[in-house]
């Protein structure tokens, strides 16, 4: 009896250790710094390309949509081209510069002009990763005034269409496949991947493409997933590192039930059979051992 307690604890336990074994997996963190090319008046970096990480590999490219001459996203198409490129400035992260004092002049000394922002257009990171992706954390290494963040993703099972022909609306970004992932309000400056501070995407939603914008009611709506108020048209940061977790294929529980986050419940009670299966085996065993 004791030999069949002893198998049937060490059944248990490794079901346990399966189902445990199956849900760790650290997330991968995306910086964005490094080399770049200066404008013609070395102000700041043209930034582009990939970054690399452990889950996937990221592109990054820019995008803005004008605003009404109340803040607000007017419906106008969002802008891919002349002024939307991703710009670095030393050590603090991605800005843009979709709303210069010229056209060769967007100084660091005003932040409307070098932050990502929401004055006179409301501006944006896309983000295009290798496979499907749980983003998690967002950091900030510059915040100025105000630092409230709208994050989106792409729902499609293909690539998104150009959001140049999407209209600058949350009907236009809904109609195009992109969800609200949340608003998060007051996000601080932080640039230690170490220990982060602004969560996001708690129900652990995944997509290869999301959006990561200054607030704008226009475009989001007014709800907020953390933070004390969010508002128009007073918002500026840059967005120093991005962190994730791959989920190749499928969202259980509010978790990545393929390849990191929890076990399907399902699949834990499965464990747990065959382990009881196994130990009512032994005991039938015993007992046809015991009868001859």
């Amino acid at each position: 009896m004791n030999a069949i307690k002893s198998t049937w604890v060490r059944a248990v336990v490794l079901a346990c250790g399966l189902a445990a074994g199956v849900t760790a997996q650290a997330a991968s963190t995306w910086q964005f710094s490094g080399a770049g090319t200066y404008n013609s008046i070395g102000e700041e970096y043209a930034k582009s390309g990939v970054y690399t990480g452990a889950d996937a590999n990221l592109s990054i490219s820019g995008v803005y949509v004008a605003n009404d001459a109340s803040g607000v996203a007017n419906g106008s198409k969002f802008n891919t081209g002349t002024g939307s490129s991703p710009l670095y400035f030393g050590g603090n992260g991605l800005g843009m510069c979709s709303d210069p004092v010229s056209p060769t002049s967007c100084p660091a000394s005003n932040p409307p002009n070098h932050a990502i922002d929401n004055v006179g257009n409301t501006e944006g990171i896309l983000m295009s990763f290798t496979t499907k992706v749980a983003l998690q954390q967002i950091f900030l290494g510059f915040v100025s005034n105000d630092a409230d963040i709208s994050v989106f993703r792409y729902t499609g099972s293909s690539a998104p269409a150009n959001l140049n022909t999407v209209d600058g609306s949350a009907a236009g970004l809904t109609g195009a496949g992109w969800q609200l992932v949340g608003n998060y309000a007051d996000v601080a400056q932080d640039t230690n991947p170490a220990a982060p501070n602004q969560n996001i995407n708690a129900s652990g939603l995944t997509s290869s493409w999301w959006l990561i914008m200054a607030y704008n009611s226009g475009l989001a709506g007014t709800s907020k997933a953390s933070g004390t108020s969010l508002s128009n048209n007073d918002d500026y940061f840059k967005i120093f590192a991005v962190a994730g977790t791959a989920c190749s294929t499928q969202i259980v529980n509010g978790q990545c039930a393929n390849g990191g986050g929890k076990l399907p419940e399902p699949a834990t009670l499965a464990l747990t059979s065959v382990a009881l299966i196994g130990v009512a085996g032994l005991r039938r065993r015993q007992s046809v051992k015991r009868q001859a």
